[in-house]
């Protein structure tokens, strides 16, 4: 069984609120098709109501654009919250109270600037659009 499938489809499954920047949609790493895919996975995950997204638009991106990706876990409602974040030398799991309030502040400003869940998935059903476009064009990138 996939791993996500264990988290998502459990009987009790966790909140997921994911904010990205625009250009996380535009990187095809393994090809358009990939990408396609990997876009209508999350696209179904949140139709069924399993993953909050948001996007950041590329005028916004300014703080995420300096980010490397984090993840907060929150057990027990917040009172031990961990952090996960990785770089491009090391990744690390955080467990100083200041450290993880200053990655949950960082994730609102985020979340405020982002496009609201409502857009953010118009935006991606439009880069899916895009994409299945540029394949019937010859699999030439938009």
């Amino acid at each position: 069984m996939r791993r996500h499938e264990q988290v998502f489809d459990r009987e009790d499954p966790p909140e997921y609120h994911l904010v990205v920047d625009e250009s996380v949609l535009h990187r095809q790493i393994g090809g358009s098709d990939v990408a396609l895919g990997q876009l209508q996975h999350l696209l179904r995950y949140v139709a069924e109501g399993k993953v909050t997204l948001q996007v950041v638009p590329f005028a916004q991106a300014t703080l995420a654009a300096v980010l490397s990706p984090f993840t907060i876990v929150d057990l027990d409602a917040g009172e031990d919250a961990i952090l996960y974040r990785e770089n491009q030398m090391q990744d690390e799991i955080v467990h100083l109270t200041e450290v993880v309030a200053r990655h949950r502040l960082m994730f609102e400003e985020l979340a405020a600037r982002a496009l609201t869940p409502e857009q953010s998935t118009l935006q991606i059903e439009a880069r899916v659009t895009a994409l299945r476009a540029s394949q019937s064009l010859g699999g030439y990138a938009v």
